[in-house]
């Protein structure tokens, strides 16, 4: 894989800003929930590389299952985004930052240890991409070493 380019690395230190402040105001203390989302926008997008409008790739079936109303009232905590319908603002850097921390929050993530690279993979493999994603664990993991090495 080749090394990321200038662009790329710029958009990585953005997203990295905007995780961190968002981890440090919702969950203080979480360094390894936002290592968690971190890998995800890179796992999912490059930080943006493909898709700068959808870091996360939160798709529309997610969205729609997040706009039950028992998810709304810690959206809305979350800052998450809504246009002039109730719809969530999904390019917005923060309103898809909030719908990739509930998509986390709201399923069963006993069993794995967010704290290493394999439990954060396995995490991201069961709750993120599911069984039905062609996404896998090495390939987690192999994002990961891309970005931040070992």
């Amino acid at each position: 894989m080749a090394k990321p380019t200038k662009g790329v690395l710029a958009r990585k230190e953005k997203v990295e800003h905007h995780i961190d402040s968002f981890v440090d105001r919702f969950f203080p203390g979480n360094a390894d929930f936002a290592t968690l989302l971190k890998e995800t926008a890179a796992k999912e997008s490059k930080f943006g590389d493909l898709d700068q409008e959808n870091v996360f790739q939160v798709d529309q079936g997610e969205r729609e299952t997040l706009m039950a109303r028992q998810f709304q009232p810690m959206l809305a905590h979350l800052g998450a985004r809504r246009n002039d319908d109730g719809t969530f603002i999904g390019e917005d850097l923060q309103t898809n930052m909030a719908l990739a921390a509930m998509r986390y929050l709201r399923n069963d993530t006993h069993g794995f240890d967010i704290s290493t690279p394999n439990g954060r993979a396995g995490l991201w493999k069961k709750v993120y991409n599911t069984d039905e994603g062609k996404g896998t664990v090495d390939s987690f993991l192999e994002m990961r070493e891309h970005f931040y090495g070992k």
